[in-house]
């Protein structure tokens, strides 16, 4: 199971955008960058996007949005141990996503989340 989360301060225009739909985020860790398909859906604040990686199995990453404020968090298991990824950043006029990521005392990393055009 995992939750991701985004604590970041936008223009309320920005914000006020509805994040449902296909994204990619790209985390880049010490192992290089990794990709994260994921479909968003939004209802009104709350936040859920899921996914797949091969290696874990299904993505659940939980969250919210209030007013110009995005939270998600992102916790999982791998090799027998709970990870917990927080992501920080930031939503930009032209849509985008990007900050910075802590992997719960395993280092940090960059972020950005792009949305994928049907």
């Amino acid at each position: 199971m995992a939750a991701v989360a985004l604590l970041v301060s936008v223009p309320a225009d920005v914000a006020a955008q509805d994040l449902s739909g296909m994204w990619t985020i790209t985390i880049q860790s010490p192992e290089g960058d990794q990709p994260l398909p994921v479909t968003i859906v939004q209802d009104g604040e709350d936040l859920k996007a899921t996914g797949e990686i091969p290696e874990l199995g299904p993505v659940e990453i939980v969250g919210t949005i209030r007013a110009s404020r995005i939270r998600m968090e992102w916790d999982f298991f791998i090799e027998g141990m709970e990870l917990n990824i927080v992501f920080t950043g930031a939503l930009a006029e032209d849509g985008t996503l990007s900050g910075s990521a802590d992997f719960g005392g395993f280092g940090e990393g960059a972020w950005t989340a792009t949305r994928v055009e049907n």
